[in-house]
């Protein structure tokens, strides 16, 4: 489950200015900071305000690049912080040996570490930010295909159903969604997913699986309507889109580059 966040413009909020580091910074100064491991860059990802996208919008929209993680993923995050409270806890000792069945962006992040989980997202920060900021509203976004968040908030029987957007409507609710804790559902089609993420690609310059697409196209729903006037609206950028070139994703461009010879 992926989710956009709304929160209020404080009135006469300013810009935050980029500062450029001078080109002539010695080699040991601030400019030049390095990480100790590779482990310490995941997290502090960027957000990246959308400007041709939101064209026409009085509302603002943020993504969250996660796709910045050292393995192209919010997976990343999951991964680390599993594994660190496994070791504090003393069930994962030294030589011990780490198995997770598991797929897609999650277990290309067991390449650097392991964890399971879903819905993680939106349940941990929603469960902050609302503790923090009472105006913050949690929308989870979820395929058309396979609204079982829906179904469940309804009381209706799960019906499951097939979609081509990786990563989410796995087809039950699972333990650790706070389902309590969500203002609103927004369903997206295949084909609002996808093209978002070829919006955001061609538009925009940001490469974003088709995940990524929903959480935008749910995005510019919220951004769009009379009373979200002047909103920050925050939405996650999953993973990068790189993993997902032989999919629908890159149809089009396969179609017209196929008979390209180099």
């Amino acid at each position: 489950m992926v989710e956009a966040g709304v929160v209020s413009l404080p009135s006469g909020r300013r810009r935050p200015r980029i500062t450029k580091p001078s080109s002539q910074s010695p080699p040991n100064s601030p400019a030049m900071a390095f990480f100790p491991t590779i482990l310490n860059t995941v997290g502090a990802t960027p957000l990246v305000r959308l400007n041709r996208l939101t064209k026409g919008l009085d509302a603002e929209i943020l993504l969250k690049g996660e796709f910045k993680n050292p393995l192209g993923s919010v997976k990343d995050r999951i991964g680390k912080a599993m594994i660190e409270v496994a070791e504090a806890s003393g069930a994962l000792k030294p030589g011990a040996e780490i198995i997770e069945p598991t797929s897609g962006n999650t277990g290309i992040a067991l390449i650097f570490v392991a964890a399971v989980g879903t819905g993680g997202t939106i349940t941990g920060v929603s469960e902050v930010l609302k503790s923090r900021k009472l105006g913050f509203k949690a929308i989870a976004v979820e395929p058309a295909g396979s609204p079982v968040i829906t179904q469940h908030l309804r009381g209706e029987p799960l019906t499951p159903g097939s979609h081509k957007i990786q990563g989410t409507g796995d087809g039950f609710i699972p333990g650790n969604l706070n389902t309590a804790i969500l203002d609103e559902v927004i369903q997206v089609t295949n084909d609002d997913a996808i093209a978002t993420a070829r919006r955001l690609a061609s538009e925009e310059g940001i490469l974003v699986g088709i995940s990524t697409g929903a959480n935008v196209w749910a995005a510019l729903q919220v951004a769009s309507r009379p009373g979200n006037r002047g909103k920050l609206i925050v939405t996650v950028g999953c993973s990068t889109g790189e993993r997902y070139l032989s999919t629908a994703l890159a149809d089009a461009a396969r179609e017209k580059y196929q008979h390209v010879s180099f």
